[in-house]
C-alpha cells in the first residue's frame, strides 16, 4: 500500500474512547478528517452518516455523548 500526502489523520484523545461503540469512534475519526488547522469543523450531519453507514439520529446522538466525554465541543456557525 503507497500512502500520500493528506491521507493520514491525527486524532486527539483517541486513548478516551477505548472500550466506546464503534459508531461513536467512527464518528470521532471522521470528524478528525474533516477538522480544519484551527480543529473546527462543520460537516453536515448528512455527510457523516453517509461517512460512517449509520442514520443521521445516530450522528446527533454520538456528537451529544462526544460532548459529555468532554472530547468534543460544540458552537454554530453563524451569528445572528
Amino acid at each position: 500500500m503507497k500512502y500520500t500526502e493528506g491521507t493520514f489523520t491525527i486524532v486527539p484523545h483517541i486513548q478516551m474512547l477505548t472500550g466506546k461503540p464503534a459508531i461513536l469512534q467512527a464518528v470521532y475519526l471522521q470528524l478528525c478528517k474533516y477538522a480544519g488547522k484551527k480543529d473546527e469543523c462543520f460537516p453536515k450531519h448528512k455527510t457523516l452518516a453517509q461517512d460512517t453507514g449509520s442514520s443521521v439520529k445516530t450522528i446527533k446522538r454520538c456528537i451529544n455523548e462526544l460532548i459529555d466525554l468532554n472530547i468534543l465541543s460544540k458552537k454554530g456557525r453563524f451569528k445572528n
